[in-house]
C-alpha cells in the first residue's frame, strides 16, 4: 500500500476518538462511543467496476479505480494528469506507458473514457476537490 506524501512511515491507529478540545486518542474496541460515525465497519456500497483498460501502442493498460485511493493521494494528483496516472496505472505498466509518446487529444480522450467508466465528473472542476 503507497502511502501519502510527508506520511510515510506513520502508521494510522484502528480506532480513535476526539473529545472537543482533547487530542485524538487511540481507543479500545469496548470504549468506542456508540454515537460515533464509524468509519471502521464502514463497507463500500455498490457493485465494484471492473478496472478500467484500454490499449495504446499494441499493449493493453490497466488503470485501477480512484475511488479505492487514498485520499489525501488523489487529493494531490487530482488535477495533475501525469501524476493521476502514475497513480493509477499498475506498477509493472507505468515504465511501457511512460515510455511510449502519445498525442494530447488521444491523452483527452483516455481521460474522458476513463471518467465516464467510473461515473467521474467530466471536468475534474465539477467534483468539488474530493466528492468523486
Amino acid at each position: 500500500m503507497s502511502t501519502a506524501p510527508g506520511t510515510q512511515g506513520r502508521r494510522r491507529p484502528q480506532h480513535t476518538a476526539k473529545a472537543a478540545g482533547k487530542p485524538t486518542v487511540t481507543l479500545p474496541d469496548d470504549d468506542l462511543p456508540a454515537s460515533a460515525f464509524n468509519l471502521d465497519d464502514l463497507e463500500r456500497e455498490g457493485e465494484q467496476v471492473e478496472p478500467f483498460q484500454f490499449i495504446h501502442d499494441k499493449r493493453v493498460y490497466e488503470l485501477s479505480d480512484p475511488h479505492e485511493k487514498d485520499w489525501q493521494e488523489l487529493i494531490v494528483v487530482l488535477n495533475n494528469p501525469l501524476l493521476f496516472l502514475r497513480l493509477v496505472l499498475r506498477e509493472g505498466d507505468k515504465d511501457a506507458f511512460f515510455e511510449n509518446p502519445m498525442p494530447a487529444w488521444k491523452l483527452n480522450a483516455l481521460t474522458r473514457a476513463y471518467r465516464a467508466h467510473y461515473g467521474l465528473p467530466s471536468d475534474p472542476g465539477e467534483s468539488g476537490g474530493l466528492s468523486i
